[in-house]
C-alpha cells in the first residue's frame, strides 16, 4: 500500500478534486548508492526539508553519471544472486 498525505491548498488549486497525493520514501539501497556517488544530503538544518533528503541545489552532472553506473552494477549483482 502506498502512503499518502492530504494535499495542500496550493495543490488543490492546481489539481482540483485531488485530496491525497502519494508520499515516496527513498529506498535505503538507493540512498546508500546516492551517498556513494557523492550526492549531498541535508542534515538537521532548521531551514532544510529534513535529514536524509538530497540537496538538489547543487550541480550533480558527475554524481548522476556515477549514480547511474552504481545502480546498473547493483542490479547486475542482484540478478546474479537471484
Amino acid at each position: 500500500m502506498i502512503k499518502t498525505r492530504r494535499t495542500t491548498r496550493k495543490e488543490k488549486i492546481v489539481n482540483p478534486g485531488v485530496y491525497e497525493v502519494p508520499v515516496y520514501e527513498m529506498n535505503e539501497v538507493i540512498k546508500k548508492l546516492a551517498k556513494e556517488a557523492g550526492f549531498i544530503f541535508w542534515k538537521k538544518e532548521p531551514w532544510g526539508p529534513g535529514e536524509g533528503h538530497i540537496d538538489w541545489s547543487c550541480n550533480y552532472d558527475k554524481e548522476l553519471a556515477k549514480f547511474a553506473y552504481l545502480v546498473i552494477n547493483a542490479y547486475k549483482e542482484y540478478e546474479k544472486n537471484e
